[in-house]
């Protein structure tokens, strides 16, 4: 599913004209499926989120499309409002607040209207706002509207990207029930009908008081992977990749400018460095730079010691796929080193990882222009690299268009997976379901045969 960005503004704003006028029921208005947006590129790439939580935790909602028709069914929605309605809104959304934006006025407003011609007066429009919904990807996003729901003592959420949307319902303090991905051109229900239904539940159920002795980080993915940042004789040395080792450049050559970042070692001496060449992204607790690594193109992501976990997570990650195979995966970059960061001006305490670079771009950008027997190979090189993943214990929880990197060569063409911050062990359990395929393919591409995937353009 996708998510925009918050750095691409509204490309373009302009007013929704009715295409019906005068009025109709509440009825009608609840049982149209939602308008279809316009949207730019950037609307494809995911907001970052510094939550997570355990998919563990999820289970099915397996009865609420039966409670949605049996509370829309016993609702008096005769009531008639004013048409509002579009088929096609004529905004193009290029943020997030864009987005989020069109969801209040699409959702929000239309369930506002209905509740108000049910006579529903204790559904105001701070109750169904964004105080208990979110705009948002699975997995990692979960733990922002767990978050929220948290803050605000709820036990109804809401998750969307407009595309599509779940609800979901805390019914432990360590269990929630989430429904199946609705989407936006449903209608038996329509998402509008889940949200009043859904809006209807919380009314009645409106506070989750979790257990006196309740901790917080039971909630967290727990990767079982050493999350310590004391110095240890592994974590302190950069770690090549072992057929990089013979490329190690004695510290008394180093060359260092104020585009250096020196890592690695013991008590602040440091055994490696890398020369930013450029930077990608910095924010306050990461960076993303391309670098070179002994002469050779790279790209190094770091992170403040208040990240240590995502920054361990991604590098064990890579560490046990070169463990698997040392000879690496064409569809994952290689590990190349990491560790502590000893010296920078560019980003001066943390840790870093620094990765082999890759060809290619965002897949969302390019998706929509792939021809059919494209679209089939990048869909066998991401299943081969969820495999990859799976056969060292680990399920990728945070997939998504963004995360894979497609390249486009009529003679090696090639895909990348990247960032692994956001991971959950499988603990020996056979995962047979594949979540990621269906984040980044959608659930219809996951389930169709491999000949009938994707029809010839």
């Amino acid at each position: 599913m996708l998510q925009p960005s918050p750095t691409n503004p509204i490309v373009t704003q302009a007013t929704s004209h009715s295409q019906h006028s005068g009025m109709e029921t509440a009825s009608d208005l609840l049982a149209r499926p939602l308008p279809i947006l316009t949207q730019e590129i950037g609307t494809y790439d995911p907001s970052n989120s510094r939550s997570s939580i355990s998919a563990r935790l999820f289970h099915e909602w397996t009865s609420f499309e039966d409670d949605v028709r049996r509370i829309i069914q016993n609702a008096d929605l005769s009531g008639l409002v004013q048409c509002t309605d579009v088929t096609a809104d004529t905004y193009v959304v290029g943020s997030e607040l864009g987005l989020t934006g069109r969801f209040d006025k699409h959702v929000c407003d239309a369930v506002s209207l209905a509740c108000k011609s049910a006579g529903l007066n204790f559904l105001d429009d701070n109750q169904i706002g964004a105080g208990w919904s979110s705009i948002s990807p699975l997995q990692c996003r979960l733990g922002q509207l767990v978050e929220q729901m948290r803050d605000n003592n709820t036990v109804y959420g809401v998750l969307s990207t407009y595309t599509h949307t779940v609800f979901l319902k805390r019914v432990e303090d360590c269990r929630f029930q989430m429904t199946k991905p609705i989407p936006q051109a449903a209608t038996q229900p329509s998402v509008r009908q889940c949200f009043m239904a859904a809006a209807i539940l919380a009314s009645e159920d409106t506070k989750y008081h979790e257990s006196p002795d309740f901790d917080p980080k039971m909630l967290q993915t727990h990767t079982g992977l050493q999350a310590s940042t004391r110095d240890s004789p592994y974590r302190g040395h950069s770690t090549p990749n072992p057929s990089a080792a013979d490329n190690q450049i004695p510290l008394q050559t180093f060359h260092v400018t104020t585009q250096t970042i020196l890592f690695g070692g013991h008590e602040s001496v440091a055994i490696d460095s890398v020369e930013v060449m450029k930077s990608v992204r910095v924010t306050k607790n990461k960076a993303i730079f391309e670098v070179l690594w002994h002469r050779q193109p790279a790209v190094a992501k770091c992170w403040t010691p208040s990240d240590f976990q995502r920054y361990w997570n991604e590098r064990k990650t890579y560490e046990l796929l070169l463990e698997k195979r040392p000879g690496g995966y064409s569809f994952i970059p290689s590990i190349c080193a990491a560790g502590v960061i000893r010296c920078s001006s560019l980003f001066p305490y943390g840790f870093i990882l620094v990765l082999a670079k890759v060809k290619g771009e965002p897949l969302y950008r390019r998706w929509a222009d792939l021809y059919a027997h494209q679209k089939e190979f990048v869909y066998q090189q991401v299943l081969a690299a969820v495999n990859a993943l799976r056969a060292v214990g680990i399920v990728w929880a945070d997939p998504g268009p963004h995360n894979v990197l497609y390249h486009q060569d009529d003679a090696d063409p090639s895909v990348s997976i990247i960032d692994f911050e956001c991971i959950e062990l499988c603990n020996g359990e056979a995962v047979v379901a594949k979540p990621e395929m269906t984040a980044i393919f959608g659930r219809e591409a996951v389930l169709q045969r491999n000949d009938r995937r994707y029809p010839v353009r």
